[in-house]
Protein backbone atom coordinates (compact mmCIF):
# COMPACT_ATOMS: atom_id res chain seq x y z
CA UNK A 1 0.00 0.00 0.00
CA UNK A 2 1.31 3.08 -0.62
CA UNK A 3 2.07 6.32 1.42
CA UNK A 4 1.72 9.72 0.55
CA UNK A 5 5.10 11.77 1.55
CA UNK A 6 6.71 15.33 0.97
CA UNK A 7 9.70 15.50 -1.49
CA UNK A 8 12.15 17.78 -1.71
CA UNK A 9 12.91 17.86 -5.22
CA UNK A 10 17.26 18.26 -5.70
CA UNK A 11 16.74 17.23 -9.81
CA UNK A 12 14.34 16.53 -12.67
CA UNK A 13 16.52 15.39 -15.13
CA UNK A 14 16.56 13.59 -18.46
CA UNK A 15 15.90 9.84 -18.85
CA UNK A 16 15.41 8.43 -22.09
CA UNK A 17 12.19 10.05 -22.72
CA UNK A 18 11.19 10.98 -19.88
CA UNK A 19 12.43 12.47 -16.70
CA UNK A 20 14.30 11.35 -13.10
CA UNK A 21 13.14 12.55 -10.43
CA UNK A 22 15.47 12.44 -7.44
CA UNK A 23 15.46 14.14 -4.18
CA UNK A 24 15.44 14.22 -0.43
CA UNK A 25 12.25 12.88 1.84
CA UNK A 26 11.13 15.40 4.44
CA UNK A 27 9.13 14.96 7.48
CA UNK A 28 7.24 17.27 9.11
CA UNK A 29 7.91 18.53 13.19
CA UNK A 30 4.61 20.11 13.79
CA UNK A 31 6.41 23.47 14.14
CA UNK A 32 6.71 24.68 10.80
CA UNK A 33 10.17 22.97 10.26
CA UNK A 34 10.89 19.81 8.57
CA UNK A 35 13.89 17.00 8.91
CA UNK A 36 15.53 15.94 5.55
CA UNK A 37 15.59 12.24 5.20
CA UNK A 38 17.16 9.75 2.92
CA UNK A 39 17.38 10.58 -0.53
CA UNK A 40 14.78 9.00 -3.21
CA UNK A 41 14.62 8.15 -6.73
CA UNK A 42 11.41 7.91 -8.12
CA UNK A 43 10.63 4.74 -10.44
CA UNK A 44 7.45 4.64 -12.44
CA UNK A 45 6.09 0.92 -12.19
CA UNK A 46 5.05 0.57 -15.86
CA UNK A 47 7.93 2.34 -18.00
CA UNK A 48 10.61 0.38 -19.63
CA UNK A 49 13.67 2.00 -17.18
CA UNK A 50 11.65 3.17 -14.61
CA UNK A 51 11.31 7.06 -16.18
CA UNK A 52 8.74 9.19 -15.28
CA UNK A 53 6.46 10.55 -17.76
CA UNK A 54 7.41 14.40 -18.50
CA UNK A 55 3.70 15.26 -18.25
CA UNK A 56 3.80 13.72 -14.50
CA UNK A 57 6.62 16.61 -13.77
CA UNK A 58 5.05 19.60 -14.88
CA UNK A 59 2.60 20.97 -12.33
CA UNK A 60 0.37 24.19 -12.41
CA UNK A 61 1.88 24.45 -15.60
CA UNK A 62 5.47 24.98 -14.38
CA UNK A 63 8.20 22.08 -14.44
CA UNK A 64 9.43 20.65 -11.35
CA UNK A 65 12.85 22.15 -10.77
CA UNK A 66 15.18 22.06 -7.90
CA UNK A 67 14.03 23.23 -4.13
CA UNK A 68 10.42 22.52 -4.72
CA UNK A 69 8.30 20.24 -2.46
CA UNK A 70 5.70 17.99 -3.99
CA UNK A 71 3.90 15.43 -2.25
CA UNK A 72 4.04 12.11 -4.14
CA UNK A 73 2.77 8.35 -3.43
CA UNK A 74 5.65 6.00 -2.49
CA UNK A 75 4.77 1.97 -2.76
CA UNK A 76 8.03 -0.02 -2.58
CA UNK A 77 11.57 0.34 -2.37
CA UNK A 78 13.15 -1.39 -5.26
CA UNK A 79 16.21 -2.75 -3.16
CA UNK A 80 18.44 -2.32 -6.01
CA UNK A 81 22.36 -2.84 -4.70
CA UNK A 82 23.11 -1.15 -7.72
CA UNK A 83 20.47 2.00 -7.31
CA UNK A 84 19.96 1.81 -3.46
CA UNK A 85 17.71 4.93 -3.52
CA UNK A 86 15.00 3.54 -5.95
CA UNK A 87 11.71 3.59 -4.78
CA UNK A 88 8.51 2.59 -6.82
CA UNK A 89 5.81 5.23 -7.10
CA UNK A 90 1.93 4.91 -6.58
CA UNK A 91 1.24 6.32 -10.31
CA UNK A 92 -2.46 6.77 -9.06
CA UNK A 93 -1.39 9.62 -6.40
CA UNK A 94 -1.53 12.95 -8.35
CA UNK A 95 1.51 15.17 -8.12
CA UNK A 96 0.89 18.33 -5.73
CA UNK A 97 3.15 21.31 -4.99
CA UNK A 98 3.40 21.99 -1.50
CA UNK A 99 6.02 24.93 -1.05
CA UNK A 100 9.47 25.75 -1.84
CA UNK A 101 12.75 25.80 0.15
CA UNK A 102 15.07 28.31 -0.31
CA UNK A 103 18.40 28.10 -2.55
CA UNK A 104 20.09 29.71 0.20
CA UNK A 105 19.68 26.51 2.18
CA UNK A 106 21.58 24.99 -0.33
CA UNK A 107 25.03 24.30 1.95
CA UNK A 108 22.99 23.22 5.26
CA UNK A 109 21.60 20.18 2.40
CA UNK A 110 24.66 18.98 0.66
CA UNK A 111 26.22 15.85 1.50
CA UNK A 112 29.95 15.41 1.95
CA UNK A 113 31.30 13.11 -0.14
CA UNK A 114 35.05 11.56 0.80
CA UNK A 115 35.12 11.66 -3.28
CA UNK A 116 33.01 11.64 -5.99
CA UNK A 117 32.67 8.03 -6.38
CA UNK A 118 36.52 6.58 -6.82
CA UNK A 119 39.38 8.81 -7.54
CA UNK A 120 40.82 6.11 -9.68
CA UNK A 121 37.77 6.23 -11.74
CA UNK A 122 37.66 9.57 -12.66
CA UNK A 123 38.89 10.38 -15.78
CA UNK A 124 36.70 7.36 -17.45
CA UNK A 125 33.52 9.65 -15.93
CA UNK A 126 32.69 5.41 -14.33
CA UNK A 127 32.69 3.30 -11.68
CA UNK A 128 32.52 -0.36 -12.28
CA UNK A 129 29.76 -2.86 -11.70
CA UNK A 130 29.90 -3.48 -7.51
CA UNK A 131 31.47 -0.71 -6.84
CA UNK A 132 28.48 1.33 -5.23
CA UNK A 133 27.86 -1.76 -2.70
CA UNK A 134 30.78 -2.21 -1.67
CA UNK A 135 30.89 0.99 -0.49
CA UNK A 136 30.85 2.23 3.12
CA UNK A 137 28.05 3.83 2.32
CA UNK A 138 25.91 2.28 -0.65
CA UNK A 139 24.70 5.79 -2.38
CA UNK A 140 24.39 6.54 -5.89
CA UNK A 141 22.80 10.54 -5.47
CA UNK A 142 24.78 13.33 -4.06
CA UNK A 143 24.17 16.77 -3.32
CA UNK A 144 27.39 18.93 -3.50
CA UNK A 145 28.87 22.42 -3.49
CA UNK A 146 31.47 23.60 -5.87
CA UNK A 147 34.61 24.10 -3.60
CA UNK A 148 36.57 25.33 -6.84
CA UNK A 149 35.89 26.82 -10.06
CA UNK A 150 34.09 24.23 -12.25
CA UNK A 151 33.56 24.06 -16.17
CA UNK A 152 30.95 22.83 -18.72
CA UNK A 153 31.94 22.06 -22.07
CA UNK A 154 29.96 21.05 -24.93
CA UNK A 155 31.31 19.20 -27.95
CA UNK A 156 30.28 17.39 -31.16
CA UNK A 157 31.14 13.39 -30.82
CA UNK A 158 30.97 10.50 -33.32
CA UNK A 159 28.64 7.57 -31.94
CA UNK A 160 30.65 4.45 -32.19
CA UNK A 161 27.48 2.28 -33.59
CA UNK A 162 27.33 4.49 -36.63
CA UNK A 163 24.11 6.36 -36.19
CA UNK A 164 26.51 9.68 -36.25
CA UNK A 165 27.56 12.88 -34.19
CA UNK A 166 25.67 13.57 -31.47
CA UNK A 167 26.10 16.12 -29.10
CA UNK A 168 28.01 15.49 -25.50
CA UNK A 169 27.84 18.25 -22.70
CA UNK A 170 29.91 17.07 -19.80
CA UNK A 171 30.49 18.76 -16.35
CA UNK A 172 34.24 19.01 -14.91
CA UNK A 173 34.45 19.44 -11.49
CA UNK A 174 37.86 19.13 -9.50
CA UNK A 175 37.77 17.87 -6.16
CA UNK A 176 40.65 16.59 -3.70
CA UNK A 177 43.04 16.80 -6.99
CA UNK A 178 41.36 14.70 -9.35
CA UNK A 179 38.88 16.15 -12.18
CA UNK A 180 35.51 14.21 -12.09
CA UNK A 181 33.69 14.42 -15.57
CA UNK A 182 29.90 14.07 -15.58
CA UNK A 183 27.77 13.53 -18.42
CA UNK A 184 24.93 17.17 -18.40
CA UNK A 185 21.29 15.87 -18.08
CA UNK A 186 19.88 18.97 -16.57
CA UNK A 187 17.38 20.28 -19.10
CA UNK A 188 16.53 22.95 -17.73
CA UNK A 189 20.44 24.41 -17.17
CA UNK A 190 21.05 23.37 -21.09
CA UNK A 191 17.90 25.32 -22.05
CA UNK A 192 18.87 28.38 -20.22
CA UNK A 193 22.24 28.90 -21.95
CA UNK A 194 20.80 26.83 -25.29
CA UNK A 195 24.03 25.04 -25.06
CA UNK A 196 22.78 22.28 -27.95
CA UNK A 197 21.91 24.58 -30.43
CA UNK A 198 25.81 26.89 -29.59
CA UNK A 199 27.39 23.08 -30.21
CA UNK A 200 25.38 22.41 -33.25
CA UNK A 201 26.44 25.91 -35.04
CA UNK A 202 29.66 26.27 -33.72
CA UNK A 203 30.94 22.78 -32.59
CA UNK A 204 31.78 23.59 -28.97
CA UNK A 205 30.49 25.37 -26.23
CA UNK A 206 32.52 27.10 -22.80
CA UNK A 207 31.54 27.52 -19.44
CA UNK A 208 33.66 28.33 -16.49
CA UNK A 209 31.05 28.54 -13.25
CA UNK A 210 34.12 30.83 -11.83
CA UNK A 211 32.35 31.39 -8.02
CA UNK A 212 31.85 27.90 -6.12
CA UNK A 213 30.03 29.61 -3.79
CA UNK A 214 27.57 30.50 -6.22
CA UNK A 215 26.87 26.67 -7.80
CA UNK A 216 26.04 22.94 -6.82
CA UNK A 217 25.13 20.18 -8.00
CA UNK A 218 22.87 17.64 -7.67
CA UNK A 219 24.96 14.27 -8.74
CA UNK A 220 24.00 10.32 -9.80
CA UNK A 221 25.83 7.25 -11.19
CA UNK A 222 23.24 5.93 -13.68
CA UNK A 223 21.95 2.34 -13.69
CA UNK A 224 24.53 -0.66 -15.00
CA UNK A 225 25.49 -0.49 -18.33
CA UNK A 226 28.10 -2.67 -20.03
CA UNK A 227 29.55 -3.37 -16.65
CA UNK A 228 30.05 0.01 -15.33
CA UNK A 229 27.62 3.03 -13.79
CA UNK A 230 28.44 6.42 -15.28
CA UNK A 231 28.21 9.79 -13.50
CA UNK A 232 25.59 12.40 -14.52
CA UNK A 233 24.86 16.15 -13.68
CA UNK A 234 21.49 15.54 -12.80
CA UNK A 235 20.74 19.24 -11.54
CA UNK A 236 23.11 22.27 -12.13
CA UNK A 237 22.09 25.00 -9.60
CA UNK A 238 23.11 28.28 -9.72
CA UNK A 239 22.36 30.78 -6.59
CA UNK A 240 22.15 33.98 -8.47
Amino acid sequence: MSKKELLLVLANSQKNGGRCVAGKLLTPNGNGTYDVGRWVRLIHPDRREGEIPAEMTLIDDQWLAPFDVIEIGLDKAMRDSHHPEDWLIDPGTTWRRTFYISKGDLPQLCDDPVDLWGKDSAICRRVPVGYVSQMTVPATLRLVAATSPCAVRGFIEDRMDGRGPRVRVRLQIPHEGVIHEFDVKDLAFLARYGIEEIVRKYGRFELLLAVPSKVGFCLSLTPPFNDYQYKIAAAIIELS
